[in-house]
């Protein structure tokens, strides 16, 4: 049983665990998530989960579809969002016509709280595929990446490319 395998959950508890499985069932990994993690300092009672960390907001990584960060960046700002899509400021190159490209293709940073609406705005919205998760539970990211991420980015949001070589240096 997979409450048994989490919590040791005793037989009140699974009056408790099927109000859980009432529940979508992306959203049953969230919350089961919850009672796993936080299980020691939450108590899940008459079917509902009291936790100081509910209201956390925490970075996560979206994947986009292919070529449409920029798209899924503006449908989550236009919903209130917080949202960092970082962007690579390339030095001029006579082939290459594109100068601003994404940091990391496909991925965008988002601040939401899991355990609230801002979840399905993001999961729904268009140009997001998914939210990176490990089984199933959205994974969150470490503020102190995105962070160092966003202090890297110059005044019109951009990382500026800059190499250590010299020009005839190997």
């Amino acid at each position: 049983n997979l409450g048994q395998a989490c919590l040791g959950l005793t037989l009140p508890d699974r009056v408790s665990l099927n109000f859980l499985l009432s529940f979508p069932q992306h959203l049953q990994a969230v919350l089961w998530h919850s009672l796993c993690v936080y299980g020691a300092h939450n108590n899940f009672t008459r079917g509902v989960l009291v936790s100081q960390h509910l209201n956390e907001r925490q970075w996560y990584t979206v994947y986009s579809k292919p070529q449409k960060e920029e798209f899924a960046e503006s449908q989550l700002r236009t919903k209130g969002l917080e949202v960092f899509l970082p962007k690579l400021l390339l030095p001029n190159n006579r082939k290459k016509c594109k100068r601003i490209v994404p940091l990391f293709p496909n991925y965008l940073f988002i601040r939401i709280n899991i355990h609230s609406a801002e979840y399905a705005y993001t999961i729904w919205s268009p140009g997001v595929k998914r939210i990176i998760s490990f089984n199933g539970i959205p994974a969150p990211i470490d503020s102190d990446i995105v962070d160092y991420l966003m202090k890297q980015t110059n005044t019109e949001g951009l990382i500026p490319a800059r190499s250590n070589l010299r020009v005839g240096q190997e």
